[in-house]
């Protein structure tokens, strides 16, 4: 949905009234990286692989983390990264961070807040949630997002993210943010 003017910038700096994208060059091509408008559940990152030599683009990637948009917010979450030994013990993930742009005029409160671990498909609810801080002041913000430590251990594939669940205005609003988890193969010695 880019109807209107489309900005190249990093993509943090994405904005309601414009889709970012942004370029990034490799030995090959390049990287290119789109951020959609905020909407209501659309991915916050859509990246290709563009091979110049070749003339192809491939490994498409859609990024995990939703927007969530009403009461004049547009919430979103940001990747949380963590890492593994492959055969150890699982990455412990405590807290995601939800980034938000408040076009509202005037501060607001999170009124209710709730959340769900979210892995293949299933999700469970989180215990001991907390947001901070939970008032959203106008213009951009960064709330943080705190749980019980969940396990995320990579086998093949796995997704996994976080839902939230805030009520703001009368209004429920479910930002996700992906929990990019890699698994390190030990070193042999």
């Amino acid at each position: 949905d880019c109807d209107g003017p489309t900005a190249c910038a990093p993509l943090g700096d994405a904005a309601a009234d414009r889709c970012v994208t942004a370029l990034t060059p490799t030995t090959t091509g390049f990287v290119v990286a789109f951020a959609p408008r905020p909407r209501d559940g659309v991915p916050a990152t859509l990246e290709a692989q563009v091979d110049t030599a070749r003339g192809i683009a491939g490994v498409l990637r859609v990024g995990g983390s939703r927007w969530a948009v009403g009461a004049g917010l547009a919430l979103v979450g940001e990747t949380e990264r963590v890492r593994h030994l492959h055969a150890g013990a699982a990455a412990r993930v405590a807290r995601v961070r939800v980034r938000a742009r408040n076009d509202s005029g005037a501060e607001r409160q999170v009124s209710s807040v709730r959340a769900f671990w979210v892995h293949g498909g299933r999700a469970t609810r989180l215990r001991a949630v907390r947001l901070t801080p939970r008032t959203i002041p106008a213009g951009s913000s960064v709330l943080e997002l705190s749980f019980a430590p969940r396990d995320a251990y990579q086998t093949f594939a796995d997704e996994f993210a976080v839902r939230a669940e805030l009520v703001v205005a009368g209004r429920t609003l479910r930002p996700v943010a992906e929990v990019a988890v890699t698994r390190v193969e030990p070193r042999l010695r």
